[in-house]
């Protein structure tokens, strides 16, 4: 373990990665993770109608939750998670209710 300041850039951090207490202060994600249409059983499940849809999102916000605790693991725990992605807003207006709580009292835009 290291006292100087780190800086880790990976292009998929949602999974697997526990960083509690000052391994990390804030994160940025720069696009929604929404899952990989490329993938034919993503695909094929995401087109399968409104249930799909629906599916598809809910996978989406489930995403980015997880990925906002990659830093906060406990509840004397803190961090600042920033979403750039522009598109952030409207799926959050769209999704809201679909947060936790926690994660809704802690936006700031």
């Amino acid at each position: 373990d290291s006292e100087a300041p780190l800086v880790l850039v990976s292009p998929s951090f949602g999974r697997g990665v526990d960083l509690f207490g000052d391994r990390a202060r804030f994160q940025i994600i720069c696009k929604i993770p929404f899952p990989d249409l490329g993938d034919k059983q993503t695909s094929k499940r995401r087109w399968s109608g409104k249930s799909g849809e629906r599916w598809y999102l809910l996978e989406t916000v489930r995403a980015i939750v997880q990925m906002a605790g990659r830093i906060v693991r406990s509840a004397d725990d803190y961090g600042v998670t920033y979403i750039l992605d522009s598109r952030f807003e409207r799926f959050f207006k769209q999704m809201h209710k679909d947060f936790p709580p926690w994660f809704t009292e802690a936006i700031v835009w």
